[in-house]
């Protein structure tokens, strides 16, 4: 009698296919998650920095030419639209765009173009406004971090006190957390 011996064909098996897209559909799916996340945390990183330089520019100007007296966006003039400064969110909504303000703080941060946020209601983020008059003559800076889960990341943040319906200064790591993003008005000058 003739024993027969089958042999494997070479190749693999639909189970084995099917194991390995997945195992390589869920790699991806790791590695998208967190290289969004990184970009989100280097734009926020670029805007604080950013916001920073022309944070340390209104000192300079506080301490060579007085405080500034208005506020506007921080904004390049092509961005403008019959003089008045795009709205982020709801904030900043009619403020007059002052390209005097813009030309003096572009001198004292040693920024010689303004940094572009992107402005517009649904999504915002960077450098959007200096405000010369929240609560009487104090002087503020607005910008927007990616990310709703993202810190400040500098002192003097104001934060929302809902006991008062205003903000105070509480060293906050923000000021209001959107689903697109994190508002940070951070105090430059106090009066």
């Amino acid at each position: 009698m003739k024993v027969s011996y089958r042999t494997k064909s070479p190749g693999f098996t639909i189970v084995e296919i099917i194991v390995v897209i997945v195992v390589i559909g869920i790699i991806a799916a790791i590695t998208v998650t967190s290289y969004r996340g990184a970009q989100e945390q280097a734009e926020s990183n670029k805007t604080i920095n950013q916001a920073k330089m022309y944070i340390d520019g209104l000192l300079l100007w506080n301490a060579d030419a007085g405080r500034p007296a208005v506020s506007s966006c921080i904004a390049p003039s092509s961005l403008i639209t019959g003089g008045v400064c795009p709205s982020a969110g709801g904030w900043g909504t009619n403020v007059t765009y002052n390209a005097a303000f813009n030309q003096s703080l572009a001198e004292y941060s040693g920024i010689n173009t303004m940094l572009l946020g992107r402005y517009g209601s649904d999504s915002p983020a960077g450098l959007m406004w200096f405000n010369a008059n929240y609560y009487g003559d104090n002087r503020g800076v607005f910008y927007y971090a990616v990310g709703p889960n993202t810190n400040c990341g500098l002192p003097n943040v104001l934060s929302p006190n809902p006991a008062y319906d205003n903000l105070t200064l509480l060293g906050a790591d923000y000021t209001e957390r959107r689903t697109s993003g994190t508002l940070c008005l951070v105090e430059v000058l106090k009066y």
